[in-house]
């Protein structure tokens, strides 16, 4: 019976150590590489209203100095200035463009992100400043628990990383900024499983030691 015990907990701890607790890096790269709205991806989904098909996020191959290295082209994602529509209309260069919410099928951990790119110095201006974006994390009650400011001095390449400083479970994010032909990719993320999930696997662990109890009285 005490190496059945010692037998579940093993199972337990593997479980816990392998059962959605992991890291996960989306890179994008299996996107198509000509300007495509964002619908579904991973574990997100990208459309407004959850569940409309337009969305004003996209993702585009080009050369921008390499997210990982060297200067070949690269998926990303960016949206269109607050609008459904390409190319982006005049908003493009007003401060405040809030991007269509991103939102999460379980909950999950913001680690990092790459960031690059630029912001227009008004409408349609060909002056850029600095690429500065705010990204806004949402928990389960939709109640906004971090709003964290990145800038990125280094035009369009090469991509900077950004950690984030909110460690909680979040299901769904925001990003601010005054344009929407920055850079997004490697989006380090760690799905943690549901309390659902936890359950079915405690269920399972409780049937296997019931049925290593009856096999010990049957002895």
């Amino acid at each position: 019976m005490k190496k059945t015990i010692l037998s579940l907990a093993a199972t337990a701890a593997l479980l816990v150590g392998t059962s959605g607790a992991q890291a996960l890096v989306l890179d994008f790269e299996d996107r198509p590489a000509l300007q495509t709205y964002m619908d579904v991806y991973s574990i997100f989904d990208f459309s407004p209203n959850g569940g409309d098909s337009v969305s004003n996020w996209f993702s585009s191959a080009e050369v921008l100095g390499g997210y990982v290295g060297g200067a070949t082209p690269t998926v990303r994602l960016g949206t269109t200035c607050g609008t459904a529509a390409l190319p982006p209309t005049a908003i493009c260069g007003t401060a405040g463009v809030v991007s269509d919410k991103v939102t999460a099928s379980v909950p999950f951990v913001m680690n990092s992100v790459f960031l690059s790119g630029s912001d227009p110095a008004g409408p349609d201006a060909p002056n850029s400043l600095p690429l500065a974006v705010t990204f806004t994390l949402y928990d389960s009650t939709n109640t906004a628990v971090s709003i964290e400011p990145f800038s990125v001095n280094t035009g369009f390449g090469p991509a900077v990383q950004f950690n984030f400083a909110y460690t909680g479970l979040i299901t769904g994010f925001t990003v601010t900024s005054k344009q929407g032909y920055f850079g997004l990719d490697n989006l380090n993320i760690t799905p943690v499983p549901e309390a659902g999930t936890w359950a079915m696997m405690l269920g399972g662990l409780a049937a296997v030691g019931a049925v290593a109890r009856r096999r010990t009285a049957a002895k």
